[in-house]
């Protein structure tokens, strides 16, 4: 595989390498499963304090389903914990790699000293690295998967759901698909990297610049 890409004004930039990608990528998905945690525990003290009925009747709202295929009396306290979860998640997961994020990078990807690009060489803006490549996709498979393992700890098999299932099958699909991009496409860009525009390179300060024009912001 080529190490090194090349844009239009002739700038060198080394793509990360596939073991720093994948070690980053654990540190993120393990900071994110906490934060999903928190946020969740979050929501539902906050939830419960206005609404005394949600505790009681968690379980129904939980077997609504992540898609909201199952939906039933309690659809619009299901609607209101999952807004409540991602304002909470977002805000908590947007301050703790806010540092990192100004130079294109989360907390893992500083640990391992690999940073988001874009296709130009030019360190990633905080919206496309957060926000478009980060959040949407992070958030969406993590916030899935844990809510199918409450959904079986409440023995509510989310599998028995069609469209539960192919929600599944698609998340699935889509990790493989982006552990198959990043072993053997030469620019190891999985699908989030298309979806925004980036590209996963080495730290390299004298390549690659370190700070973003407030135009980025």
């Amino acid at each position: 595989m080529t190490e090194a890409a090349q844009d239009s004004s002739n700038q060198n930039y080394e793509l990360a390498t596939i073991q720093s990608r994948f070690c980053a990528g654990f540190v993120d998905d393990v900071l994110s499963v906490i934060i999903v945690f928190i946020s969740l525990f979050t929501s539902f003290v906050f939830i419960s304090h206005f609404i005394p009925s949600f505790d009681e009747n968690f379980e129904e709202i939980i077997s609504i389903g992540f898609v909201y295929s199952n939906p039933g009396k309690y659809l619009y306290q299901r609607i209101i914990f999952d807004l409540s979860f991602i304002i909470i998640f977002t805000i908590i997961h947007f301050l703790i790699n806010y540092s990192p994020l100004r130079n294109g990078q989360t907390l893992g990807m500083r640990l391992m000293k690999i940073q988001a690009a874009d296709v130009y060489g030019k360190v990633a803006s905080i919206w496309n690295m957060y926000f478009l490549r980060e959040i949407i996709f992070r958030f969406i498979l993590l916030y899935f998967m844990i809510n199918h393992l409450i959904g079986y700890n409440l023995h509510y098999s989310l599998d028995n759901d069609s469209v539960e299932r192919v929600a599944n099958s698609i998340l699935r699909i889509i990790l493989v698909v982006n552990i198959a991009f990043i072993l053997f496409r030469d620019d190891r860009r999985c699908i989030q990297d298309f979806f925004a525009g980036t590209i996963i390179v080495k730290l390299l300060e004298n390549e690659i610049s370190v700070s973003q024009s407030n135009g980025q912001l």
